[in-house]
């Protein structure tokens, strides 16, 4: 695939999961949080940029984010996609 095409997906991407979502949680530049309320893993997902700096501090966070005892969704997925 070319840059424009893999460009047009991501943010294909992104404008669905968000649409879909009750939250969003951005780490700028980095990843984004989905939660999208619905007890499935693969509508609440972590996706991750290229080329993220600090990888260790996003999935830390992202791990407390969606393993929260207030989070009602008992199957979350981390998800990374490079």
């Amino acid at each position: 695939m070319n840059d424009e095409l893999i460009d047009f997906f991501k943010n294909a991407e992104d404008y669905f999961f968000r649409a879909i979502s009750k939250k969003c949680i951005e780490f700028p530049n980095q990843a984004v949080i989905y939660l999208t309320g619905v007890e499935a893993e693969s509508l609440n997902l972590l996706i991750c940029k290229e080329n993220i700096s600090d990888s260790k501090t996003i999935f830390t966070k992202s791990a407390q984010i969606f393993f929260k005892p207030s989070l009602t969704l008992d199957n979350c997925c981390l998800r990374a996609v490079f």
